[in-house]
């Protein structure tokens, strides 16, 4: 029984520490959500800062049905594996009827 209540604590214990990293990650994740729909900026995405963005800088954005390799080539005009500010601007995302 001792081993059991041990056990128990343990997991108790990993379980309320993976909630608390699982709310910072969240939360610092809460500055760049938007609105369904709405377009984030490039800056969001370029997480390194070095006037690109990269598959998996573009992996940690959200995306609609989690498309991020398709949706990633069809902004990707050169591609190149990489996001450049003008792609990203003169992008069009298609109409959804």
């Amino acid at each position: 029984m001792h081993s059991f209540k041990s056990t128990f604590s343990k997991l108790f214990i990993a379980s309320v520490a993976l909630a608390f990293t699982f709310s910072a990650v969240a939360q610092e994740r809460g500055s760049r959500d938007m609105q369904r729909g709405e377009r984030p900026s490039f800056s969001s995405l370029d997480l390194d800062g070095d006037g690109v963005v990269t598959f998996a800088e573009f992996e940690q954005s959200d995306v609609p049905n989690n498309e991020h390799a398709t949706i990633f080539g069809h902004i990707d005009a050169d591609g190149d594996g990489q996001i450049t500010e003008e792609e990203f601007t003169s992008h069009k995302p298609p109409r959804r009827d």
